[in-house]
């Protein structure tokens, strides 16, 4: 059975909901390290929301990713830009595809599912996919594309150019859990199985 002292422990926070800064002393309805934490999140709400369903997905141990799935969304994902580049050729009026570009888009039409024809598929980094991975690890192929064709290009900014020894920004989650992500992914703690 479960005494109060153990269920106080659990309701207790002990880290910021925006920025993850540990506090002083955990109390259970303290939320934001500072003024500035908790105007970003007012102004942030949905973002906050989204990010705090997302941690649960966000595992501090060893995790495993599979290289085959992110080599079969880089094929996917170079196949549908070709896909999209001689569809917008075929449609035009001032140009007309050759029998060779014909034939690879019959092709392409085939090899990319009809789900994904309709999105926008960004070709990630593997240190970028594999964040988005950890975060969405209960998403099938189809959702997990739908999510990123969703979000805005401001999103994927967070997830470029990280130096390690770069100073994690409290007002930016996204940019702080992906600096996180990256250091796993440095010492080791992501395994890659094939």
């Amino acid at each position: 059975m479960v005494n109060i002292s153990e269920t106080i422990q659990t309701i207790r926070n002990t880290t910021c909901i925006v920025c993850g800064a540990a506090f002083r002393v955990p109390r259970a309805g303290k939320l934001y390290c500072s003024g500035a934490c908790k105007q970003f999140s007012y102004y942030h709400k949905i973002e906050i929301s989204q990010l705090q369903k997302a941690s649960r997905g966000v595992n501090d141990g060893i995790i495993e990713l599979n290289l085959k799935e992110f080599e079969k969304y880089e094929r996917l994902a170079k196949e549908h830009k070709e896909f999209v580049k001689l569809n917008m050729k075929n449609n035009s009026t001032y140009s007309s595809l050759e029998p060779v570009e014909f034939a690879r888009l019959q092709n392409l039409e085939k090899s990319v599912p009809d789900f994904a024809k309709t999105l926008i598929i960004r070709r990630l980094s593997f240190e970028a996919w594999s964040f988005l991975k950890q975060l969405y690890p209960y998403l099938n192929e189809e959702d997990f594309l739908k999510l990123l064709d969703g979000l805005d290009y401001k999103f994927y900014n967070n997830l470029e150019h990280v130096d390690l020894k770069e100073k994690c920004s409290k007002d930016n989650p996204i940019r702080f859990l992906f600096i996180k992500h990256v250091e796993k992914l440095a010492e080791g703690k992501i395994k890659l199985t094939t």
